[in-house]
């Protein structure tokens, strides 16, 4: 209860990726509206199994659910 789990940032077990677009949110089994978690431009850590990757145009995309990402980094300045 009320620990922090922090992915291993081994490259074979997780990836980093540039929010570059974002659903409106989804609603719950309970009937409540719940808002995307992230926003355009933010950089986020994926886990290695889940997202599906789309190949646009010789470019690699990667389509995640929220739920799924394992974290948000925080880009702070010197």
């Amino acid at each position: 209860y009320g620990g922090i789990l922090i992915a291993d940032m081994n490259e074979d077990n997780c990836r980093l990726g540039e929010v570059i677009a974002v659903g409106d949110g989804r609603w719950s089994e309970y009937g409540y509206f719940i808002h995307p978690a992230v926003e355009v431009g933010q950089t986020v850590v994926l886990p290695k199994i889940g997202p599906v990757r789309v190949v646009l145009d010789g470019e690699e995309y990667w389509v995640i659910a929220d739920k799924q990402i394992i974290g948000i980094l925080n880009k702070t300045e010197d």
